[in-house]
């Protein structure tokens, strides 16, 4: 039995998903099964599994489209029998060290989660999310940095339902196991490439995905790589910092005023709970046009 499972949910992105799948056949920690779940997809994404022809690399076809990544996920954490699960989205890549690195520092730690820092590629800028909870300008991590003990779930619960969600699903699970008491760690390296599908449009892309230079990179000099998204990324982290220092001063005024007149009229009392998710279904919606999907 492998020690650790991967996650790959995707829809319809089999070029990406060829990209993303080999960062995790070059991972130099290999005791693992991959399940990939397709979220009914129409494409050659089941032939690009197949064409691995590596017995780790597993198939699952959803019957009906669900338009987020929660029931593939949950799909394949029925199905996983490692003891450690990772994500990696069909758009992002993996430095080849990421296994090992998060499985070393929850032998070493005990702890119930780790997760590491990465870049998000755009296509004008890049910067780093991922960071510290322990420090400032805390940024959710992406879950394709994600390593958790696979028995979290049984505390945890799986995926939740997105459309009854006010806020993203991955942000809305990792919450959820922040509340848990979970022991979080965090591994200050650069293992993880994300490029966010809204920003590029990746579903309307026929050709010149962005992640085609970075895998080639990858498999030649990934140390060179990573030094040079790190040098990248630091100038634009500097002007976010200086921007949200002079915004912090406003935005503490705006978020307490909110709070108090929230906990005055009390924060479950009809109708916010309702505006919240109606608010948030909306920007779920437009973010689908962004990637060039239909609503």
């Amino acid at each position: 039995m492998a020690r650790v499972s991967v996650i790959t949910a995707t829809y319809n992105s089999a070029a990406t998903l060829r990209m993303a799948l080999a960062t995790i056949r070059h991972q130099s920690y290999s005791d693992f099964e991959v399940w990939v779940i397709g979220d009914a997809c129409t494409d050659d994404s089941e032939r690009i599994v197949a064409s691995l022809d590596d017995g780790r690399f597993q198939w699952i076809n959803r019957e009906r489209n669900s338009g987020s990544q929660a029931l593939p996920n949950n799909d394949g954490l029925s199905r996983a029998q490692g003891e450690f699960v990772a994500y990696l989205g069909h758009d992002d890549l993996w430095f080849p060290w990421h296994l090992a690195r998060l499985v070393e520092r929850l032998d070493r730690s005990g702890a119930d989660l780790a997760f590491s820092m990465t870049i998000r590629v755009g296509p004008n800028q890049s910067s780093i999310v991922g960071t510290s909870p322990a420090g400032p300008g805390f940024k959710m991590p992406p879950p394709s940095s994600w390593l958790h003990r696979r028995d979290l779930v049984q505390r945890c619960g799986q995926w939740p339902d997105p459309d009854k969600l006010d806020a993203p699903v991955d942000t809305a699970y990792f919450s959820r196991i922040e509340r848990s008491g979970a022991w979080i760690e965090f591994v200050e390296e650069l293992n993880v490439i994300k490029f966010p599908s809204w920003l590029w449009r990746m579903y309307a892309l026929t050709s010149g995905h962005p992640q085609k230079p970075y895998l080639e990179d990858l498999e030649k000099d990934p140390t060179g790589l990573q030094q040079r998204l790190l040098a990248r990324a630091a100038p634009s982290r500097s002007d976010v910092e200086r921007r949200e220092n002079r915004l912090r001063r406003l935005l503490e005024v705006v978020k307490h005023l909110r709070h108090t007149i929230t906990t005055w009229y009390g924060r479950n009392r009809w109708p916010l709970p309702q505006l919240r998710i109606m608010r948030f279904q909306r920007q779920r919606k437009k973010k689908r046009v962004e990637r060039g999907l239909e609503r």
